[in-house]
């Protein structure tokens, strides 16, 4: 077995995981990403103290983003509700992005095949906006879509892996 094939069989378990028990993954996810954003600001506060002399405005940049990371971080410990907030505000911007690219490239592709790629980039872009609605309007939405999304990304990296050798 490559490290795709093992990174795949366990990104599926954990996907059947997060489907078995979704509350209980979300906690934990929230708890983990909240460490994560204290971690980075308390880092990034340290960074920016220490280059202080030599970059100010750049350091102060980098102290505010700090306190802001570790307040974030504070804030979402252990809070779905918040944790689910900036999950599908995320899927928001990227279908959003994922739209605006699609209608310029269907606006400006002349070839048929590039142009069917942007069709198909455009109804993706509008299917990663309703799962954005969806994860605001119940958490178990958050859980199913992360869940879902790991088994397929876990079978990509399987077939990925196989067609190595």
């Amino acid at each position: 077995m490559n490290d795709l094939t093992i990174t795949g069989i366990i990104t599926i378990v954990v996907g059947i995981i997060i489907l078995a028990f979704p509350y209980l993954s979300q906690t934990f996810l929230s708890f983990i990403f909240g460490l994560i954003f204290i971690i980075l600001g308390i880092y990034y506060f340290i960074r920016g103290c220490w280059e202080w002399s030599s970059y100010a405005a750049h350091s102060l940049t980098k102290i505010f983003l700090s306190i802001l990371s570790v307040i974030l971080g504070i804030c979402l410990i252990g809070n779905i509700q918040l944790f689910d907030a900036i999950f599908g505000l995320i899927f928001w911007i990227v279908g959003l992005i994922m739209v605006i690219f699609a209608i310029l490239n269907i606006y400006y592709r002349e070839y048929g095949p590039l142009r069917a790629t942007a069709i198909i980039m455009l109804i993706l872009g509008i299917i990663t906006i309703i799962l954005g609605c969806l994860s605001w309007l119940n958490p178990f939405y958050v859980a199913l879509i992360l869940a879902i999304s790991l088994i397929l990304d876990g079978l990509g990296f399987i077939s990925a892996g196989s067609n190595i050798y």
